[in-house]
């Protein structure tokens, strides 16, 4: 018979149901050890059977059994506490713990199991009263839940070997590292793994040592993504800090090419408030930004907005951007010198750096685009699918107007995650307003400048976006054929300023003739044509009468000098005959009236 000291181990997994514990303590279970049986119950009873002559067979020693490929040898470990155990573990323990209770107050073990409604035997029972007994509430907790898999193949040997391989060829694939670990193994009599557990175990490693393994781009990637932070605000009012970055957004637009609808996808620049999240301003395009896209931003960003019901405007102290050329550009640094701004780029590679603007492009997807028509996740990335859709895209324009409604409507006006305020509204009460002086001051620094030609008779043309322009004023009539540089608007092309192209002087404001209303018709041309024909004209005949008088005047003064010589010279006195004088005079008299009927043009 066994002893009574021993303890049934194999209650039956099946006997998971009960209720919390009764005892009314708290448990604290400890890795406490049985108690070890007496050496008096250890001795063998001596054997009646007789004695024999023979030998018996010498056996060898019980020793380990031999491992076999595929199996492990499970070591038991101390038992767990019961924070450490999972629901199912823990509801098995409360079952026990309320079924030993019930067995104490006297309870038969058939009743309690009846009234539990547990699947086990009355010898069971009767073991967890024992263990309960003698070990604590311990004696409840199975062991086989701490048992853990001990590994004779993978040991961690092999895994050291393996992750020498991994990390000193980096371009290796799984299948390269197995072969290279198992010539390892066969060098070194270990048991070769086999090529899924090499697989399983590289596959299962921590993100930070497969960004490792790549070298310096991990690292930084880690440094970037996975290095341990602490997130501070450095703003205390709003227009301190803004923000600015591109990126594409996955919605496409229809565009009118050579008379037909073509989808384009599309790309915004934003500027964003450090302090308050609020956007001052943002430009949506069908080509990549460029520094003059980044200008365009500011001038929506900084001036008042009249056809939006949004007060963020103004000038900020600092501005922060990445490294990109085109917000490095000659450009950009001009525009923010002359508004007296600081630019202040990123440290290249490190995008979390201005982490608030870029997690506004995906609030801006999830709130705004995903409800509007031509969503790339409704009707396909392609060219070919959008396509197919386009008449039900929005136009450039229509995109603009719905980005806006939303940021006015929804945004501005909802409170932030992490502010707990509304960014129009804290805007408002923080902010230290900065405006230009005017707002030509502001053209000047903001209009694209990279346009220059030669005025014609008709104005001044120019190809912009696959569009032709021709742009006339009645000033030009007095700069024909001079070359001027066009200083302009993208997102507003009815009207360009032109200055010198030598001498960098501004000359006068050209209209768009080819627009739907233009200010300016052939009419006008022609009727200014004429007028400056006639002007001319009148000049010209100016400036000759100026240079006639001045000969007619100089002739006289020789005349008139030379008839004094000559008298000096006839009377050495000064004094004339009185018949002299007199028909000198007279011919003096003659010589005035003719030029003064040349002057009034008589002949």
């Amino acid at each position: 018979m066994k002893s009574k000291q021993s303890i049934q181990q194999d209650a039956s997994p099946a006997n998971n149901q009960g209720a919390t514990p009764q005892d009314g303590s708290q448990v604290l279970v400890s890795a406490e050890q049985p108690k070890p049986v007496k050496n008096n119950q250890l001795k063998l009873a001596p054997s009646n059977a007789p004695r024999t002559n023979k030998r018996s067979k010498k056996r060898p020693l019980p020793g380990p059994k031999k491992r076999r490929r595929g199996k492990a040898i499970k070591s038991v470990s101390s038992s767990k506490r019961l924070e450490e155990l999972n629901e199912s573990q823990l509801k098995t323990f409360t079952d026990r713990n309320a079924l030993v209770n019930f067995i104490q107050q006297g309870v038969p073990a058939s009743e309690a199991i009846r009234r539990l409604g547990l699947d086990c035997t009355e010898r069971t029972a009767r073991n967890l009263v024992r263990r309960k007994e003698e070990l604590g509430a311990i004696g409840l907790i199975d062991k086989r839940w701490s048992r853990e898999p001990e590994a004779y193949i993978f040991t961690p040997e092999v895994q050291k070997l393996t992750l020498g391989w991994y990390f000193a060829r980096p371009a290796a694939g799984y299948r390269a590292i197995w072969k290279k670990v198992c010539k390892e193994c066969r060098q070194l009599k270990l048991t070769e793994p086999c090529e899924t557990t090499i697989k399983n175990y590289l596959s299962n490693l921590e993100p930070a040592l497969k960004l490792f393994r790549e070298g310096k781009p991990g690292i930084r990637k880690w440094d970037q993504t996975g290095k341990p932070v602490i997130r501070y605000e450095n703003t205390t009012y709003a227009n301190e800090l803004w923000q600015g970055d591109h990126s594409p957004i996955r919605i496409w637009v229809r565009v009118k090419v050579f008379g037909e609808w073509k989808p384009f996808a599309v790309h915004i620049t934003t500027l964003l408030d450090a302090h308050t999240r609020a956007i001052p301003g943002y430009v949506v395009s069908t080509k990549y930004p460029d520094s003059w896209v980044i200008a365009l931003t500011f001038w929506r960003a900084i001036m008042p907005k009249t056809n939006r019901s949004c007060d963020v405007c103004g000038i900020p102290t600092f501005f922060e951007t990445d490294r990109g050329r085109d917000f490095l550009a000659e450009a950009i640094a001009a525009t923010l010198d002359g508004l007296g701004t600081v630019h202040l780029p990123d440290p290249p590679y490190y995008p979390n750096n201005k982490g608030k603007v870029e997690r506004f492009f995906k609030t801006l997807d999830s709130g705004c685009l995903r409800l509007l028509p031509g969503h790339m996740d409704a009707i396909g990335c392609t060219v070919g699918a959008a396509q197919k859709r386009v008449h039900e895209l929005y136009t450039l324009q229509q995109l603009d107007y719905e980005i806006g409604r939303w940021l006015d409507e929804d945004y501005h006006v909802r409170e932030h995650s992490e502010t707990r305020r509304a960014p129009a509204e804290y805007w408002n009460q923080t902010v230290r307003l900065n405006l230009p002086k005017s707002e030509d001051d502001l053209n000047l620094l903001l209009l694209k400048y990279d346009r220059e030609c030669t005025v014609l008779n008709t104005g001044i043309k120019f190809t912009l976006n696959d569009r032709k322009y021709r742009y006339w004023s009645p000033q030009m009539a007095h700069f024909w054929k001079r070359r001027v540089k066009i200083r302009y608007n993208p997102e507003d092309m009815d009207s360009v300023h032109l200055y010198c192209a030598a001498t960098g002087d501004f000359l006068c404001e050209a209209f768009d003739m080819l627009a739907d209303t233009p200010r300016y018709t052939v009419a006008d041309v022609k009727k200014t044509r004429t007028q400056h024909r006639r002007g001319l004209i009148e000049r010209t005949r100016q400036y000759m009468s100026a240079v006639f008088d001045n000969d007619r005047k100089a002739t006289e003064r020789h005349e008139i000098a030379a008839k004094k010589q000559q008298l000096k010279a006839q009377d050495p006195s000064g004094q004339a005959p009185d018949n002299t004088s007199q028909e000198q005079s007279t011919k003096l008299r003659n010589l005035f009236d003719l030029f003064r009927r040349q002057d009034s043009g008589q002949s």
